[in-house]
């Protein structure tokens, strides 16, 4: 909850922001369930590993661009 990327301003990027968080959150939380049962345990859920996150901004921001610029070729092959 205290994450940067939780009190994003910038309204261009808040959906990039904020859906990389949720998504390493919901496959953390997976992960983590089916680590119970392993040797090696679980981990501290409520660390946030930036490695990871960076990850998964980064799926993020791609498919944010693709859809951007699949959008705007749309627009433009109207034009002509």
């Amino acid at each position: 909850m205290n994450h940067p990327y939780q009190f994003s301003t910038d309204l261009e990027v808040v959906d990039i922001d904020l859906q990389p968080l949720l998504v390493y959150q919901a496959e953390q939380r997976i992960t983590w369930h089916q680590a119970i049962d392993t040797p090696d345990g679980t981990w501290n859920i409520g660390v946030i590993d930036p490695t990871l996150l960076q990850g998964t901004w980064e799926c993020a921001f791609h498919q944010h661009c693709n859809r951007a610029d699949a959008e705007f070729r749309a627009r433009v092959s109207n034009l002509f």
